[in-house]
């Protein structure tokens, strides 16, 4: 297995000795994605669970991690990473009166697991 990649041509980026210059660059491409249905088979395959008790779990834990998240929980699923909410405020003159209007650029803050992050750096790539 490998992630395939493609060869590009454009212009250098600014500032660097390349600028102006038509230079390649490394880009990877993905082969598919893999969906939720073909997950649930594969987990299935792997485990005593059927298809439909695979469904359930993941339907689960989907519906799950939000109402965790929206309770101002930090979410970690051991092997996959931690989810938490981030945001950021301007400045507060009435500290007593703060709103979810006071907060911007709210977003969902992913950290790979340890374990998934060892695999990204042992990936093999492979020219498509």
């Amino acid at each position: 297995m490998a992630v395939p990649y493609i060869v590009i041509k454009q212009q250098g980026p600014p500032g660097s000795r390349w600028e102006g210059e038509k230079v390649k660059f490394a880009r990877l491409v993905s082969n598919r994605t893999v969906n939720t249905y073909e997950l649930q088979e594969k987990i299935s395959k792997m485990s005593t669970m059927s298809p439909a008790d695979v469904a359930g779990v993941l339907t689960a834990v989907s519906d799950l991690i939000p109402l965790e998240l929206a309770d101002g929980n930090i979410v970690k699923l051991d092997g996959i990473g931690t989810f938490r909410v981030v945001a950021s405020s301007g400045v507060l003159e009435d500290i007593t009166r703060i709103s979810g209007a006071d907060f911007n650029n709210v977003r969902l803050n992913y950290l790979p697991d340890k374990k998934l992050r060892q695999t990204l750096k042992n990936l093999r790539y492979k020219r498509k």
